[in-house]
This record gives structure tokens, C-alpha cells and sequence, in this order.
């Protein structure tokens, strides 16, 4: 939903001193770098793509590696030497159902839900967040993937 003064409303959740969208982001703006499954009903979206919507949408933005964490933190995750949080009640609160991701093809539909942030680690790298059955890990991958995306309200 827009509003008047051109915010916008999505269905949230509040974690700490976050608000979160509840759902996977679903906008497809005719751009490069955006892929439907229509088996799943889900959008991914390539690192650019998903940097470009979330620009265009005022009052929300791509969260960064920090709010991520900070995110993970306020449900009990316990960080690990490899950036990754164990007993982290963030899949539950943000409601993370399996989504996979698009490299190719459509692929760990039933397994994983990849997540971009908007930090950048190089020209051809971000990193993302990766749920699977009861870890949240970190991991720096290629740009030119498609991942979900969730976003966060503007502070």
C-alpha cells in the first residue's frame, strides 16, 4: 500500500528496535535481475535489483550485515566464530518459510531461504544471510544471484 506522502505499508513484525517486513519482498519493477517461481509464488532478485527497489521505496530499506545481526541477537542467537547464530529465534518471528534461491534455475526451494543485505564485500560480492533447520549462517556470494529479500523500516 502507498500513502500520500509516497511510504509505504507492509505487513511487519517488531524485533527489538527493528521493524521488519513479515514477508518476502514481491514487487517486480520490469528491471534486470528478477526471477519468479511460480511454483513457489516467490521473487528473487539479483544483489542490484534488490539495491534498486529498495531505494525506490521510501521509508524502508536493504538491512546491512549489522542489522542482521543485531536482528539475530534480540532473538537469542548466539554468534559463532564463523558469523553464524545457533539458537536463533529469527526464522520463527520473521515467519521464514524454505524459498531457496536462483542460480540458473530455481533450486533448495524445500531446504534454505537466502537473504541479501546490502553490505557489499567487493565489485562482484555482498553478503547474505542463509536459514536452514537451526542455524542462521553468513556468507559472502556472488552478486549475480537471486536471493528473497526482506526489508526494514527506516529509523
Amino acid at each position: 500500500m502507498t500513502f500520500a506522502d509516497g511510504s509505504v505499508a507492509f505487513t511487519s513484525v517488531k524485533i527489538g528496535d527493528q521493524v521488519w517486513m513479515s514477508k518476502n519482498l514481491a514487487i517486480d519493477d520490469d528491471g534486470e535481475g528478477i526471477y519468479y517461481n511460480p511454483k513457489n509464488k516467490e521473487y528473487y532478485y539479483t544483489w542490484a535489483a534488490a539495491v534498486r527497489i529498495a531505494k525506490a521505496i521510501p521509508g524502508w530499506h536493504l538491512p546491512s550485515v549489522d542489522e542482521w545481526d543485531e536482528a539475530c541477537e534480540e532473538c537469542g542467537g548466539v554468534k559463532t566464530e564463523s558469523d553464524d547464530y545457533e539458537e536463533c529465534s529469527l526464522k520463527q518471528k520473521l515467519k521464514i518459510k524454505p524459498s531457496g534461491r536462483y542460480k540458473d534455475n530455481f533450486n533448495y526451494v524445500d531446504s534454505y531461504s537466502y537473504f541479501w543485505s546490502a553490505s557489499e564485500v567487493s565489485k562482484h560480492c555482498a553478503c547474505c544471510r542463509v536459514f536452514n533447520t537451526d542455524s542462521v549462517g553468513r556468507y559472502s556470494i556472488i552478486k549475480a544471484r537471486g536471493y528473497s529479500v526482506r526489508l526494514v523500516k527506516d529509523k
